[in-house]
């Protein structure tokens, strides 16, 4: 049903991403600014899952130190924890999936770690919706619920997506859609770390419950007051609507740039250069489909690109767009280190 829904959206993709006719040199569109992004932002991630899910939850079991009657019930202790730790999983096997030169190097663990990633997201999605069904209502009223609500769905529905058009072997597509699942995957971090934006401009931002001794947390609704503040309220969504806005430049750049994937070569295996057989059998076989593979299309994310001034204008604003989002992330996580921050909760 939502394929079907979502195919016109679809079918302007496909028409931005033809290849016209004409000899103009492929736009570049630069790789390394949202590598800096990525290990800018995850340079505060991965302390942020080592202690707040590894030890935290799943050691510690401190389900009180961060936001009130989370460990109220058996039903959410188990939830919670295993939505953060699958969560954590799916975010930390992502990035490798954009990695090219394993894809072309080694496509059975794109293929592996792929579907690692698409079942982490969808249990994590499952967990977090069994979560706020055993909690009836999360610490920021309903406007937070409905928010996480509809942005664990999208969580979900965007890996499953996905991992649809890579079994229909229609590459382009699942590369887009794989966009789109990895910015909401990372997204409930990046709730965090906007935070952390906002504290170094000076916003005095939610600190932790610290069982009772921290935010202002009380009543039957457990619900917590400062998550009512504008700011805060506005931040429930916009934390999760960016990722998809930032996705969505993404991939309407790519389309118009031209840039498509094609089917993956066949695996080398890895000592095949060693034998000296290699020249023949099924080996050799293999061998040498690879390398002439190599010849016309020279990785399994093979680019063609669209000629023309809008492929040059729209990897143009690509780079530029990537160049400003990696600052950003770089003077974040500086700032953070330097600021000695309350960024763990």
């Amino acid at each position: 049903f939502l394929i079907q829904v979502l195919s016109p959206w679809e079918a302007m993709e496909d028409a931005a991403g033809k290849e016209p006719s004409g000899g103009s040199p492929p736009p570049r569109v630069w790789a390394w600014p949202w590598a800096v992004a990525v290990v800018m932002v995850y340079l505060v991630a991965v302390p942020w899952i080592a202690s707040q899910i590894i030890v935290g939850y799943l050691v510690d079991q401190d389900w009180e130190g961060t936001l009130p009657a989370l460990g109220t019930t058996a039903l959410r202790r188990f939830s919670i924890a295993a939505h953060m730790a699958l969560g954590a999983i799916c975010m930390l096997v992502g990035p490798f999936q954009f990695i090219g030169s394993l894809r072309r190097a080694r496509p059975s663990v794109h293929r592996w770690m792929g579907r690692l990633f698409f079942v982490t997201t969808i249990t994590s999605a499952i967990t977090g919706f069994i979560f706020i069904c055993a909690k009836g209502k999360l610490v920021g009223g309903w406007n937070m619920t409905v928010s996480f609500a509809v942005a664990g769905f999208a969580f979900g529905t965007f890996a499953a997506i996905s991992w649809y058009f890579a079994a229909q072997e229609q590459y382009t597509r699942h590369r887009n859609w794989a966009i789109r699942s990895f910015a909401q995957i990372v997204s409930p971090f990046l709730y965090r770390y906007w935070y952390i934006a906002a504290a170094i401009l000076g916003y005095d931002t939610v600190s932790s419950y610290d069982n009772g001794e921290g935010e202002d947390c009380s009543g039957e609704e457990e619900v917590c007051k400062r998550y009512f503040r504008p700011f805060d309220a506005i931040h429930v969504w916009t934390y999760w609507v960016f990722s998809l806005v930032v996705a969505e430049v993404v991939v309407f750049c790519l389309g118009r740039v031209g840039l498509t994937v094609s089917p993956p070569a066949p695996e080398l295996p890895l000592d095949a250069s060693l034998s000296p057989m290699a020249e023949e059998g099924e080996m050799g076989r293999i061998a040498k489909a690879t390398i002439e593979s190599a010849g016309t299309d020279p990785s399994p994310s093979a680019l063609t690109s669209a000629s023309g001034a809008d492929a040059q204008a729209a990897a143009k604003f690509m780079n530029y767009f990537a160049v400003s989002f990696a600052v950003a992330c770089v003077v974040i996580t500086v700032g953070t280190f330097v600021g000695e921050l309350n960024w763990i909760n």
